[in-house]
């Protein structure tokens, strides 16, 4: 019992001595704060100092280019953020869903526009009202349902003058049959084919997101939803 306990006390020794080494006392209510904004909540000690080093480290990042931006060297600031616990590589695999297909690509043709068109430098779509406010995916690889839904919202106000927030959530859920993985990414072109199929799609207040596939939730009634449109529904 005696070799045990020392045992135990060495080990918890080390996992502190780790900590200590990897992270900083003057950070220590900037981590709290953080954990607190952003309702962090990790599976055990080991995983919090992890994620700790990795924060600290961003922080550190975060701090040197601010510094830079005020010297004038960047025209940019940046700030912290749900994803400064997680490293590049994490945020890369987990939000980056988006996918090409390259056989689209092989047979797009490129865009000329007419002689007697004068082209503008820049557009705002924003102040023209296309755009409906900043969307978070959360930590589900769904960026593909957040153009097609982007895109399909502007064209909806160009026709109707109404600016309709659409369901990411339901093309999430739904287009599996199409060749989409959920939150492990999936191809635009799918989602439209899905819309079309469907003669619409559902409105995110009728649908709201969760950035996570739900069909497991409601089995043969979400699956049968699917391809009936449940509620508030916008037609193309």
């Amino acid at each position: 019992m005696k070799i045990h306990v020392i045992l135990c006390t060495v080990l918890f020794g080390n996992i502190v001595s780790i900590s200590l080494k990897f992270t900083s006392f003057r950070l220590d209510n900037e981590w709290e704060l953080y954990k607190k904004s952003y309702n962090k909540i990790y599976a055990d000690n080991n995983e919090e100092i992890q994620r700790r080093v990795i924060w600290e480290d961003n922080v550190r990042f975060i701090e040197h280019h601010n510094m830079a931006a005020n010297r004038g060297e960047h025209t940019y600031w940046l700030g912290i953020n749900h994803f400064a616990d997680m490293s590049e590589k994490e945020v890369t695999r987990k939000m980056k869903g988006y996918k090409m297909s390259h056989h689209v690509i092989k047979d797009a043709s490129l865009y000329l526009p007419p002689n007697n068109v004068q082209v503008p430098d820049e557009v705002d779509w924003r102040q023209k009202g296309y755009v409906t406010p900043v969307k978070d995916q959360g930590q589900c690889g769904s960026c593909w349902s957040f153009s097609s839904t982007g895109a399909l919202e502007g064209q909806h106000f160009r026709k109707t003058g109404q600016l309709v927030s659409l369901s990411e959530q339901n093309l999430v859920d739904c287009t599996f049959k199409y060749g989409n993985g959920g939150c492990n990414g999936g191809f635009v072109f799918r989602a439209y084919q899905y819309v079309k199929d469907n003669n619409g799609i559902d409105t995110e207040s009728s649908y709201p997101y969760e950035a996570r596939v739900i069909i497991s939730l409601y089995n043969f009634i979400l699956t049968f939803c699917c391809y009936h449109v449940r509620f508030s529904v916008v037609f193309f």
